[in-house]
């Protein structure tokens, strides 16, 4: 970059300018922005690997800005926007909101920023006009009296909102409960498109049209996956790719490329079907030949809507219990673990009832396709429009159909099992103790999504993946595997930028060895367990104490995050502190949210967690790591073993990478700022005895290591007694 390294990052520089005397000049980000400049340039693939406190997203921001580098790509030939993708959706809207207006600013410019999302985030005009005028007259049921009664008003106050607005849910002031959002939402199998009568106002086509005349676009990782699918999603234009937190790009692909169906898919399928019928064919009230042959098929519908629905219940019920079998004959989980859900491979399921009477929507529907195609060719010399929009209409009615059923059957069929993966998840619902209550969903993903990604590596493109966390053991390998990099003309660049924040300093990190017990097999003896039990819950109350609270208790598992917190409930009440479980992502972000504004408090969380909380202060002084995070068996991650030369090296290829990538997260929500301290405290003994503990250390922060802290073990030794 030039000159223009020290302008922006250097003392004095623009950077410092933006945020005054509380600005530090970091080598590493200037460095990285080198980086990301040359590979932009040079139109490369670039992994950068961007510490904590080293400033990745004002870093490349900073080089998506500059007037000098995007002069040079307008001679260059590349005049397409530039494509910035992150994790989420909280992600994108912070570059939106904050970070990119910052930089224009500092740097005097003035670009065409869009953010983008997909269509179900804006409100349908003419959806929502449908749906509020079924609902005044009553032909809704809803799922709650409290739902049904709530709904006029807010979909009155809906209607005044959109029509002075962008039409994007996230703006409008009140939480849409989902029954109504899907109702209302712009979607692309009930999209009339230009035949629709809202379509010159239609929010979501508005958005969409200011993409390719933008110069920066803020998307996020499923959208960018969507649009290696369907080129037609971003501007075809668009050649150069900055992809943050690259460590979660590989998982946002497979999960668009995945097919999957749910008994509330089929229940909505049912309620769409007739509803879209009915418009259909109130569209047609004052002719009576094609009333009378749509009512027919609308009759048709109503008698055996019951008998449909009832296939259904039973297929998903054998289906459930079938997959239980299959769980528990195969070890995936036990009979006392059940309640906390799982994923398996999906057994083979003979059932083909409920394929069929979806087969029977797509039949039904391509008939009633021809009883009205000579009436709708006749209707279109006299009433275009009117006679488009039926057409249209009826397409849509079809294609619902057929997605669903093809859906089911290709799921059922389980083809090409080389190349795809079919399995399912049953997740907790309800995790009371006596009656629980599981989803069933049936799934089928790709085993090797490189070739689903492999669009973005076009000769004529530049990519840039950066994360806190893309390397294993001081390697970029496993990324590079499930990227499919690197390709043989395209030059690949692998940087790493290391935090300047104090670690030594401001972090201890407390290890064990034999001195504390493994955590026992499945087929450990009780006594065996309890022991462990014992040991964890006295260490994780330990730690609780020596900060009052202030903690993050990551766990490996539902049922490791349910043991640990009922055992210590006593412990919560005797501290006074305040404990806050995670369950699923159900109210994940309001569950964050109260442990960040209460200094006294304890979140025990699992997943998501583990990357996903940023408290900065006084907040998180202790992060707690009971069990080492390895996945448990996965029928995905089996399936994808056969992606190794010798799948026999599945723990070194893929198992432990994984691992001590998840590890990386949880160990980076302790210090989120230069002033952060405090302690991370791994209860397991393997970072200090097993042969991969060296991998283990290297990816922990480098802070003051502690082996086995006296303190720790004599609170320990004491609760024994």
């Amino acid at each position: 970059m030039g000159n223009s390294k020290d302008s922006i990052f250097g003392s004095g520089g623009m950077l410092h300018r933006l945020f005054g005397d509380g600005y530090e000049v970091r080598e590493q980000q200037a460095n990285m922005a080198v980086a990301c400049a040359k590979t932009i340039l040079e139109r490369e693939v670039l992994l950068a690997e961007g510490a904590t406190g080293v400033g990745k997203s004002f870093t490349y921001l900073s080089v998506s800005v500059s007037p000098l580098i995007l002069e040079a790509l307008r001679k260059q030939g590349h005049s397409g926007p530039v494509v910035i993708s992150t994790s989420t959706k909280v992600l994108q809207d912070q570059l939106w909101e904050k970070d990119v207006p910052a930089i224009l600013d500092a740097m005097d410019q003035e670009l065409r920023v869009v953010l983008v999302k997909g269509r179900n985030n804006y409100v349908s005009l003419r959806r929502l006009r449908e749906y509020h005028e079924d609902v005044r007259n009553k032909n809704v049921l809803f799922s709650t009296a409290d739902i049904g009664s709530s709904a006029l008003p807010l979909l009155e106050e809906m209607s005044a909102w959109v029509a002075s607005s962008d039409g994007e849910f996230s703006n409008f002031n009140q939480d849409v409960p989902a029954e109504i959002r899907l109702e209302v939402e712009s979607t692309a199998n009930d999209c009339l498109g230009e035949d629709c009568p809202s379509f010159s106002a239609c929010r979501y086509y508005q958005a969409k049209s200011q993409r390719a005349s933008a110069d920066i676009l803020i998307v996020n990782h499923a959208l960018l996956a969507l649009h290696l699918a369907n080129p037609k999603v971003l501007p075809r234009e668009c050649s150069t790719f900055i992809i943050d937190e690259a460590h979660k790009f590989v998982d946002a692909v497979s999960g668009v490329f995945q097919i999957e169906i749910t008994r509330s898919q089929v229940d909505r399928f049912f309620k769409v079907y007739r509803t879209r019928l009915g418009k259909l064919r109130d569209l047609f009230e004052r002719d009576h030949e094609k009333m009378q042959t749509l009512s027919t098929y609308l009759n048709t519908f109503e008698k055996r809507r019951e008998k449909d629905v009832e296939i259904a219940d039973a297929f998903f019920a054998d289906a459930l219990e079938k997959v239980q079998q299959h769980a528990l004959k195969t070890r995936v989980c036990s009979e006392a673990s059940l309640r906390f859900g799982y994923d398996v491979e999906t057994p083979e399921i003979h059932d083909d009832a409920l394929v069929q009477v979806l087969s029977a929507y797509v039949a039904e529907g391509r008939q009633l396709a021809r009883d009205l195609g000579s009436v709708l060719d006749r209707e279109a010399e006299e009433h275009g429009e009117e006679s488009d929009e039926a057409t249209q209409r009826l397409r849509n009615l079809n294609q619902t159909a057929v997605e669903i059923y093809e859906r089911l059957a290709f799921i059922l069929s389980q083809e090409d099992r080389h190349l795809w993966c079919y399995w399912s998840t049953v997740s907790a619902v309800k995790q009371e103790k006596e009656i629980p209550s599981h989803r069933l969903l049936l799934k089928r993903t790709p085993i090797d999504i490189s070739k689903q990604i492999e669009p973005l590596f076009g000769a004529a493109n530049a990519v840039i993946f950066t994360s806190a966390t893309l390397q294993v053991d001081n390697s970029f390998q496993r990324l590079r595997q499930q990227l499919g990099l690197p390709k043989a003309d395209k030059p690949l660049i692998e940087k790493v930028y290391p935090s300047e924040f104090p670690y030594k300093q401001n972090v201890e990190i407390h290890l064990f060895d034999n001195v504390l017990v493994d955590r026992p097999y499945p087929s450990s003896k009780a006594s065996q367990k309890e022991q462990y039990w014992v040991q964890q819950t006295a260490l994780v109350e330990y730690y609780l104490r020596l900060r009052c609270g202030r903690a993050l208790v990551l766990c490996s598992s539902n049922q490791l995050l349910y043991e640990l917190y009922h055992r210590l409930e006593d412990v919560f009440a005797d501290m006074r502190i305040t404990a806050y479980r995670q369950f699923g992502t159900h109210r994940l972000k309001e569950t964050v949210a109260a442990f960040k504004s209460d200094e006294t408090a304890v979140l025990f969380g699992v997943a998501s967690c583990w990357e996903g909380i940023d408290a900065p202060g006084p907040t998180l002084e202790t992060v707690i790591i009971p069990q080492l995070p390895f996945a448990p068996p996965h029928p995905l991650t089996d399936a994808r073993k056969s992606l190794l030369a010798d799948p026999d090296d599945f723990f070194r290829e893929m198992s432990l990478p994984d691992m001590l990538l998840l590890l990386k997260q949880g160990a980076g929500r302790l210090v989120r700022s230069r002033e952060d301290k405090g302690v991370i405290a791994i209860l397991s003994p393997r970072p200090l005895t097993k042969p991969y503990g060296r991998g283990i250390r290297a990816s922990l922060p480098p802070g003051k290591i502690v082996r086995n802290p006296s303190e720790a073990l004599h609170f320990y030794q004491e609760k024994l007694r």
